[in-house]
């Protein structure tokens, strides 16, 4: 099965979500400067870590995913960085099921 990782806890992530599923429902492109000024509240939620911290974007050109979690419902998104191989993985991924694992 393919994975998602993360490689902390973020708050974003439905509880015990560790070895759990979702179905990746959305792949698209942004650029991080357009998400952290027009959404910076989105920009929040994405990024800030169970213990307080927030991942710090060191790209351009994202990848955003979005996900449903299979065993609560509750959606949930990542950003990724932007590549042309990763964006074309994920676009194939689209409307399938992930296990998701945190280090």
């Amino acid at each position: 099965m393919n994975k998602i990782k993360f490689s902390s806890e973020y708050l974003k992530l439905p509880k015990n979500s560790n070895g759990t599923q979702a179905v990746l429902i959305g792949v698209t492109t942004a650029n991080i400067k357009y998400l952290e000024t027009a959404l910076p509240q989105f920009i929040s939620y994405d990024t800030t870590k169970i213990d307080g911290t927030k991942y710090e974007f060191n790209f351009d050109v994202a990848i955003v995913l979005v996900f449903i979690h299979i065993n609560t419902g509750l959606p949930f998104t990542t950003i990724r960085r932007y590549t042309k191989q990763k964006f074309d993985y994920y676009k194939g991924l689209e409307w399938k099921t992930l296990q998701i694992e945190l280090n």
